[in-house]
């Protein structure tokens, strides 16, 4: 579902960052190095942004869960 335009400015850059964030981290298959330098932050900015936005990689490889 997509949030509605005329929600809270605050929400939807929420919502627009951690998706953002998310397909940038599947497209370099969570390697986050090359994610931070992809969206232009340092590495320790994206690691808190995955923390504040409990953002996880979609396909589990081998990780028991």
């Amino acid at each position: 579902g997509s949030a509605p335009a005329d929600g809270p400015a605050e929400e939807s850059m929420v919502s627009i960052e951690s998706g953002h964030i998310g397909r940038i981290l599947e497209r370099y298959a969570w390697n986050k190095t090359h994610a931070a330098k992809a969206l232009g932050i340092s590495l320790r900015n994206l690691y808190q942004k995955i923390d504040r936005y409990k953002l996880k990689p979609s396909k589990v490889d081998s990780a028991a869960s």
